[in-house]
């Protein structure tokens, strides 16, 4: 894939994982490792990455993840949260220190419904636009 491509997915993975855009250095590390990591996206693969950014890739990906953990999205979606995971800007959404038993099980309750929301609007978008 040519790099302003891959700067565009990475652009719209990380908005559809962390809810902004990209910084520069990750959307880079991105392309780089993209070419490493993921040797082998297929043409069906790529046609189906370009097809789906505009869909809600959070649900797509939640989706697809039971029923298919290897899919291209997956694998990608993978590549840019390891790759922020790697980075210290992002260390306060991976990592907690702040002790808070009943904030953490609001927080968890909270996401648990919204992953089982997210699934359904996945399952529903994979069936109406036949991705």
């Amino acid at each position: 894939m040519d790099e302003l491509a891959l700067r565009a997915e990475a652009a719209a993975l990380h908005r559809a994982l962390f809810g902004r855009e990209a910084p520069e250095d990750i959307a880079r590390r991105y392309v780089d490792a993209h070419a490493h990591a993921l040797t082998r996206v297929t043409p069906e693969e790529r046609d189906w990455m370009a097809r789906s950014l505009g869909s809600d890739l959070e649900a797509l990906e939640i989706a697809l993840r039971g029923r298919s953990p290897g899919h291209v999205l997956s694998r990608k979606m993978r590549l840019l949260a390891y790759l922020c995971e790697a980075s210290p800007d992002y260390y306060e959404l991976f990592v907690n220190e702040e002790p808070r038993r009943w904030g953490a099980l609001l927080s968890l309750a909270g996401h648990a419904i919204r992953t089982r929301l997210k699934a359904l609007k996945g399952r529903l978008l994979l069936k109406v636009r036949g991705l």
